[in-house]
């Protein structure tokens, strides 16, 4: 068999060290630099370079990357299926819940019943895979805004989920119904779901990027309740989080600035809520360019804030409107973004003109 170059093992090893040290980003250039020399010095099959593919592919589900990930954890043998029947239901489920968060096609919805009826057929209730395969089952009613159905098999699910004694499985089932009924507006009913798993989290010690998106739906919910100070812990620790996994400049961390933002507007922070969301803007600016809707969206929101801070900053609030209508002239008349981008660059010229009739 052939061996590995020194040099892609070293890639190797770097990789997994920097993903056991929560360093997600980083941790998947090393990945691709390891994958890509596995591909030009081993063949197809050999451990190693099936090891580059799975350290690579694992990377990238946490990266939300689902397409290539499911590639190379077909490379790498974790989707094959075999084995033994638990085995072969992990492989179906995995793979399933890969495609689930692509395209939802009929091809993928067939997937998903196939391998519901493959667990109830072969395995009994209260194991994993059943499981796992009712929640797939479940985010394919829900991709078809079907809630009152999606609601009914998470909730089978936690049922069973809590008898199995495994808690990465019952985080998963609680978030999946939790998000059902935030969607739903029924907060007061997704609230200790979601603390509940929180809790879970928080026990096993991992601080992981899985740690840091709960913390930020547990925030908004929090916020959504009336506890904007226990909002804002949450989102600030979800921030950091995600800052430290994922790099000061990924987009996720933009999306949890603009989350924070919203709270600190609401609670009267317009000074911090202003800092943020320009953190946020440039971020995407460079992540996405600066015509992206979301850079645009960021972009408006910095302008709206200053609106209120005095005659001065209000013009600076026009002007980054303003900018925003530049960016946004070749989108259609129809595009939503554009449309928006239109409603507040009137209101917002308005405002100031009001404020300078009134001088």
């Amino acid at each position: 068999m052939k061996k590995a170059p020194e040099k892609l093992l070293k890639a190797l090893t770097e990789a997994e060290t920097l993903q056991a040290a929560n360093k997600i980003s980083k941790a998947a250039q090393a990945g691709r630099q390891a994958y890509a020399l596995a591909v030009e010095y081993l063949p197809l099959g050999h451990p190693e370079r099936r090891r580059a593919a799975r350290v690579l592919g694992l990377l990238l589900m946490n990266l939300n990357q689902k397409g290539e990930a499911e590639r190379l954890l077909l490379e790498s043998g974790d989707l094959v299926v075999d084995g033994d029947l638990e085995s072969q239901m992990a492989a179906r489920n995995t793979q399933a819940g890969l495609r689930l968060q692509q395209e939802i096609t009929d091809e993928v919805a067939q997937m998903v019943l196939e391998n519901l009826q493959f667990a109830n057929s072969h395995l009994p209730p209260e194991s994993i895979g059943v499981i796992l395969a009712l929640c797939n089952t479940g985010k394919l009613a829900e991709a078809g805004n079907d809630m009152k159905v999606a609601e009914r098999i998470f909730s089978d699910a936690l049922g069973l989920a809590r008898t199995v004694g495994n808690e990465e499985v019952l985080v998963g089932v609680l978030l999946d119904l939790a998000r059902i009924y935030l969607r739903t507006e029924r907060i007061s009913k997704c609230e200790p779901l979601y603390r509940e798993a929180l809790k879970l989290q928080e026990a096993s010690g991992e601080q992981d990027i899985g740690l840091a998106v709960n913390l930020n739906q547990y925030g908004a919910v929090c916020h959504k309740l009336g506890r904007s100070e226990e909002a804002l812990q949450h989102l600030e620790r979800s921030l950091e989080l995600r800052r430290s996994i994922l790099g000061a400049d990924h987009a996720q961390v933009a999306t949890a600035m603009h989350g924070l933002a919203k709270v600190y507007l609401d609670t009267e922070q317009d000074g911090k809520a202003e800092k943020v969301l320009e953190q946020a803007w440039r971020i995407t600016d460079r992540a996405l360019g600066p015509d992206h809707p979301k850079t645009l969206q960021y972009l408006v929101e910095r302008g709206t804030c200053l609106m209120g801070q005095g005659p001065e900053r209000a013009l600076e609030g026009v002007e980054l409107v303003r900018q925003a209508d530049r960016l946004s002239a070749r989108m259609s008349p129809q595009d939503p973004t554009r449309r928006q981008i239109l409603t507040y660059l009137s209101m917002c010229e308005q405002l100031y003109e009001k404020m300078m009739a009134a001088q």
